[in-house]
């Protein structure tokens, strides 16, 4: 990093801001064609909705995210709440790569070698993924990114206000995310160890700097008296600010992946970044970071210390997601990148001086092309409306007026943000199953009778009545049918044992359950609709089926009717897995998977085949509780109507039906019962 001589003007050429510029449109362009159009999985759904209604989230509640982002999605005029919340991701991951080349040519480092190092940053594959979704990763990246900006700024004059000024980018970065100042602390404690002349003046700014950012969490407290309708957790007193500042309902997965785990962890990060940038990439940020030792001891210690201590902390840290929480790791490895190229080149130019620009910018158009074709397919949510679309079906299989206690994080969100943000289905109680301990939650339920069950159902738990933790929400259904729930339909997404006589479980697609006193509806007559005839496992024939309305548009929920004509008798639960493909399409993988805290919906980001398919599964027989099903006379059949999707992401014309079903480790083949020929979009 070089200084600027006495008396010498420290200003950017224009040049630098076109370079700056150029990554920033670069990055802007590759996350706009690649962004998703709707809901996606994790924890986008629960930012969306309480950015929305300026609610809570869980700890450490990123404050300054939910007002960035209440703003954004009030400026922006086009595109529903999720997608104005993915834009702003795709802002900041875009100013952050501007800034990775920004900080570059402050280094004292060329202008393409500058465009290599943002755009290489910007394309790593976890940085590109979680610059195109609703999450709070992309503003991190932009925070950590204006950090070293301001660490620049201060190494080139060492004025007081640059150090005030690099103090206050640390505290805004730590406010928002822990990795922020695993990355920045370094450069800041060698800017203290560095300024002279030291004062107590300059330090108290800085120190004043530094504490006012975290103003920014009377967020909590202020918005938690309102009681907003899409709340994660309640800030109150200081006890909870403390708390919740701390994170300490995560104290229990700081430092508990060790050993071959840990060792594992790593290993998948390295193979993926092998993958993104390529073992010549790789090899050229490692002998990039052994020149900075050369040419700035100071930034190549700051650097590798925020370097390793990120991935420590993303190492050790046992979640599911833990490696997004390196990206600040990948902002580094684009400087270090850049370095190495430019190492390379000097090195040509000894003995061909012309060689050397075009070296840099056939490393930057070879990078991007590798990382472009690398990570396209694999991180493109283009055209994806998975998650989306499974809560639209869950809410058309819903009854009028139903209660909907939901267990699970994504299944929660998804529904809430269809419900409370796109005003879907105002009918709707939807309680979290998850959240109905805390007595916050409780208060702001309008429906007492799950109110009152809730509470009884804590005072068991204090009596030891209630002993685990999944135990308690079929403890919260019993009682609250015990108060007389079952005037009102009752949903839930799992089962419940020890039901009151006379009420059953009615299956739903995805896994939801309707608590029902309706008996099962009596053997039908023919005839049934012709087509779609079907023979499965155990005895368990499809007599007919049809399609309301036949053709469905992209996007339209319709009806799908079932006759089923059992040949023996049916005595446990089958899954039947419906799904709507082009016509000879190879049937998509699996859409619900086993997810965190088994969660089907939080499995959903999948990728290839399976975005241009509606996949569903529902349960048969119709209801729980009343098997078994005898063997019906010839031309006796039982009917069952799910309402299903015809995706968005379907190309127009003819899409295969098809159904299979599975029953304790009993998998049929998928067989095809319709044809449906799906028309354009705006048809």
């Amino acid at each position: 990093m070089t200084r600027p001589r006495r008396g010498e003007p420290d200003v950017p050429s224009r040049r630098d801001a076109l370079v700056a510029g150029a990554a920033f449109v670069g990055a802007l362009v590759v996350y706009a064609l690649t962004m998703p159009p709707s809901l996606t999985g994790g924890d986008s759904g629960e930012f969306v909705t309480a950015t929305y209604v300026l609610g809570v989230v869980h700890p450490t509640g990123y404050p300054l995210y939910m007002l960035l982002g209440k703003a954004f999605e009030t400026l922006i005029p086009f595109g529903t709440i999720a997608f104005r919340l993915a834009l702003l991701s795709v802002v900041c991951a875009a100013a952050a790569a501007a800034l990775v080349a920004w900080v570059y040519m402050r280094c004292g480092g060329g202008r393409i070698a500058a465009l290599l190092a943002g755009l290489s940053a910007a394309f790593v594959g976890v940085v590109w993924s979680q610059a195109i979704i609703a999450e709070v990763y992309a503003l991190n990246a932009l925070l950590v990114m204006l950090g070293l900006a301001a660490f620049a700024a201060w190494f080139r004059r060492r004025t007081p206000r640059s150090l005030v000024a690099l103090c206050g980018a640390l505290a805004l970065t730590v406010a928002h995310h822990r990795t922020g100042g695993f990355a920045l602390g370094p450069f800041v404690l060698a800017a203290l160890l560095l300024h002279r002349p030291v004062s107590l003046k300059v330090l108290a700014k800085a120190a004043a700097a530094f504490v006012g950012v975290f103003a920014l969490y009377l967020y909590f407290p202020i918005r938690s008296a309102a009681f907003p309708p899409a709340s994660w957790t309640n800030v109150l007193t200081w006890h909870d600010m403390a708390r919740f500042f701390a994170g300490t309902d995560w104290a229990n997965k700081v430092l508990a992946r060790r050993g071959p785990e840990m060792w594992a962890f790593v290993g998948d990060g390295l193979s993926a970044l092998r993958a993104d940038v390529s073992l010549l990439g790789i090899a050229l940020a490692l002998l990039g970071w052994g020149a900075l030792a050369a040419r700035s001891r100071v930034l190549w210690i700051c650097s590798t210390a925020g370097f390793l201590l990120v991935g420590a902390w993303a190492a050790t840290y046992d979640v599911w997601d833990a490696a997004v929480f390196a990206l600040p790791c990948y902002l580094f490895f684009g400087l270090w990148l850049a370095a190495g190229v430019e190492v390379v080149a000097r090195a040509l130019a000894r003995a061909r001086p012309v060689a050397a620009r075009a070296v840099v910018a056939l490393a930057l158009a070879g990078m991007c092309a590798w990382q472009l074709a690398a990570s396209w397919g694999e991180v493109s949510l283009r055209n994806t409306w998975d998650v989306t679309e499974r809560g639209e079906v869950i809410l058309a299989n819903t009854e009028p007026g139903a209660r909907m206690l939901v267990r699970g994080h994504a299944y929660y969100t998804t529904l809430l943000y269809l419900t409370l943000v796109e005003g879907r289905r105002p009918d709707l109680l939807l309680v979290s199953s998850g959240l109905l301990g805390n007595l916050w939650y409780q208060v702001g339920i309008p429906d007492r009778v799950v109110r009152l069950a809730a509470e009884e159902t804590m005072v068991a738990a204090l009596r030891r009545e209630v002993l685990r933790p999944q135990d308690f929400s079929p403890y919260v259904v019993r009682r609250a049918l015990a108060h007389g729930a079952g005037a009102r339909p009752l949903v839930t997404n799992f089962a419940v044992s020890d039901l009151p006589d006379g009420t059953w479980q009615k299956g739903l697609p995805h896994g939801l359950f309707e608590i029902t006193g309706e008996p099962l509806p009596a053997p039908e007559s023919g005839p049934a609709p012709a087509g779609g005839a079907a023979a499965f496992p155990l005895g368990l024939n499809l007599v007919g089926c049809e399609v309301r309305p036949d053709p469905p548009a992209p996007g339209e929920i319709f009806a799908l009717d079932l006759y089923w004509r059992p040949d023996l008798a049916v005595e446990q639960p089958m899954v039947v897995e419906a799904t709507l493909a082009p016509r000879g399409a190879a049937r998509p993988p699996r859409a619900v998977e086993e997810g965190p805290d088994d969660d089907p919906l939080a499995a959903l980001d999948i990728a290839g085949a399976a975005r241009e398919a509606s996949h569903f599964q529902f349960e048969f027989p119709v209801e729980y509780g009343v098997l078994p099903l005898q063997p019906l006379e010839r031309g006796r059949y039982y009917r069952q109507t799910v309402h299903l999707i015809a995706s968005r992401a379907l190309p127009p014309g003819p899409c295969d039906l098809r159904l299979r079903v599975i029953s304790e480790g009993i998998s049929s083949d998928a067989v095809t019962v319709a044809t449906l020929d799906i028309p354009p979009k705006g048809r």
